[in-house]
């Protein structure tokens, strides 16, 4: 349902005991004032793809869209006196909200200031948490509407034109809206088949050149929407049964679970991007859930991009989508990184409590196969798992020790609504419902023993450490690393705040600066800044290490 360039209303009827979408096409409404607000900070800072696909659509049809992008890295950390000057400035018809879990409770106070300084604008929220927790957000009294899915494809600007004729009396397929004091919810709609038309993103919305440059080279894209498997702790499935819950049987047959755009959708994107911002990108990344699995789309985009661009490409992807040829392929393609989710070490954890699709020895297959065609690997490593024991702990630091995987990527387990392992901690009571913000990074809202919460309290700055022990093990530098890990888990709160952390820093700093003059191989952080990212050092590979 394309309607970038063409106003429109929608309109759900049954026709032949079949649901349709019926498009009135009317003439080209006023042109409207839309601000975006993207909720990014106390996070590393990125850009929102699904924000800059609805920009150009917008900006196809007409209106006028500005961005509210609030990251502290790009000088606008969340400051509601600083929100409120944006907005009084703008002075937006439309005021857009596009957050996830983590900043609900920001979103509920921009839309109350919104609604506080612009009584008769449009405040409608959208993104994963209103997506799957919409009954939630519908309770918070100043949101008018909430995008309940994908709103691209020409579902929100047919909304809008909709809401500002004033015939909103009836549901919308794709929302829920405010009428006559009452909540009217639309019936879901299927993905949107990214392979039927473009879906180029704007790339004048958010200061990518800024970003760029703050990531360190990297410029980002997706090729594709959704995810194949059933991890109980990602939302994916949460949002399949959102749209199984929404069909009836007299519907077409939805899309698949994870589609693709087109190749030359993709390349076009790529040569915008270098167009714009050539000089500045040293990686391109895909961020991408499951980017490996179609094997003749792949293949025809590694044609595609090498026949046009030399930068080295990142992407992710499963152990079980990674043999030999595939680890060929990329490599001459000029793949620089593939990054895996491991998560744990753990087989019970990470197979049982997950419900991951890798076993230990296809992970392990993985990384034999890209270390010898000449890629590197990232492991992508939760802590704080529900049912994680610190044996479990140790398996994951010395499983991924023992691969020498290229870098890990730390984060702490969250609990993200509707999902089956978020079910699971309630009922077990083991979410402290005063933690509503917060990084992923570093933050968890579960509730362990005082042990182990003091020790994933901790650990964020001594990942490394942990590592270098296992990978040591075999010689005295490895009791060197496990003497501090001793006394992280055993130092008294009133040492640790008082200069305890900072000299244990200091020590396995020393130690890890040792190694690397004897020639050994050693994990150490990556950036000051972000100690949740390790790399392993010293080591001879044939694909040098740079930015990850």
């Amino acid at each position: 349902m394309r309607t970038a360039c063409k106003s429109v209303n929608v309109d759900l009827r049954v026709r032949n005991g079949r649901r349709r979408l019926i498009q009135t096409h009317r003439r080209r409404s006023r042109r409207l004032r839309i601000l975006l607000v993207w909720f990014n900070f106390d996070t590393p800072v990125g850009f929102s793809y699904g924000l800059a696909v609805l920009s150009r659509e917008l900006k196809s049809a007409g209106h006028q869209v500005d961005l509210l992008h609030l990251n502290e890295a790009i000088g606008m950390p969340y400051d509601l006196d600083r929100v409120s000057a944006d907005i009084r400035v703008r002075a937006p018809d439309v005021i857009g909200l596009s957050f996830g879990t983590n900043h609900a409770w920001a979103a509920r106070e921009v839309a109350h200031l919104s609604k506080k300084l612009l009584p008769s604008a449009l405040v409608i929220c959208g993104g994963i948490h209103s997506t799957i927790c919409a009954a939630e957000v519908s309770a918070w009294p100043d949101v008018d509407a909430i995008a309940v899915g994908e709103a691209d494809d020409g579902r929100l600007g047919g909304f809008l034109e909709t809401w500002f004729q004033g015939t909103i009396g009836r549901p919308i397929p794709g929302f829920w809206h405010r009428h006559a004091g009452r909540w009217l919810t639309g019936a879901g709609l299927p993905p949107v088949e990214l392979s039927k038309a473009p879906h180029p993103i704007d790339l004048s919305l958010f200061d990518h050149r800024r970003i760029i440059k703050l990531k360190l080279g990297y410029a980002e894209s997706l090729a594709g929407r959704g995810c194949l498997y059933a991890c109980r702790y990602c939302q994916n499935p949460v949002l399949r049964r959102i749209e199984r819950s929404t069909a009836d049987s007299g519907a077409p047959p939805k899309p698949p679970a994870f589609r693709r755009r087109t190749v030359a959708d993709v390349i076009a994107e790529i040569r915008e991007y270098h167009a714009r911002f050539g000089s500045d990108i040293k990686v391109f990344s895909f961020n991408d859930d499951m980017f490996l699995a179609d094997r003749a789309w792949l293949h025809g985009f590694l044609d595609a991009y090498t026949a046009e661009f030399k930068t080295p490409l990142v992407f992710n992807s499963t152990a079980v989508q990674i043999d030999e040829d595939t680890a060929r392929r990329c490599a001459d393609a000029g793949v620089y990184m593939v990054r895996m989710g491991v998560e744990s070490g753990s087989e019970r954890i990470r197979r049982k409590v997950l419900c991951r699709p890798e076993r230990k020895d296809q992970i392990a297959a993985a990384v034999r196969a890209l270390r010898t065609a000449g890629v590197n690997t990232l492991f992508f490593i939760m802590l704080g798992i529900p049912t994680e024991g610190m044996p479990d702990v140790w398996a994951t630091f010395r499983f991924a020790a023992a691969l020498r995987a290229d870098a890990v990527r730390f984060s702490l387990f969250w609990p993200y609504p509707q999902t089956k392992l978020h079910e699971y901690c309630w009922r077990h009571r083991l979410l402290d419902r005063s933690v509503v913000r917060g990084n992923y990074l570093d933050v968890s809202p579960l509730v362990w023993s005082a042990p182990q919460a003091r020790f994933y309290a901790r650990i964020h700055s001594f990942y490394a450490t942990a590592l270098n022990m296992f990978l040591h093990a075999r010689s005295p530098d490895g009791g060197r690393f496990a003497s501090i890990m001793r006394e992280i888990r055993s130092s008294p709160d009133g040492h640790w705040s008082k200069g305890g952390r900072d000299r244990l820093i200091g020590r396995a700093e020393t130690i890890e600066l040792e190694l690397l003059k004897r020639g050994k191989p050693v994990y150490r952080s990556a950036f000051k800044n972000r100690p949740d990212i390790v790399m392993l050092l010293g080591e001879p590979r044939v694909t040098p290490l740079h930015n990850v």
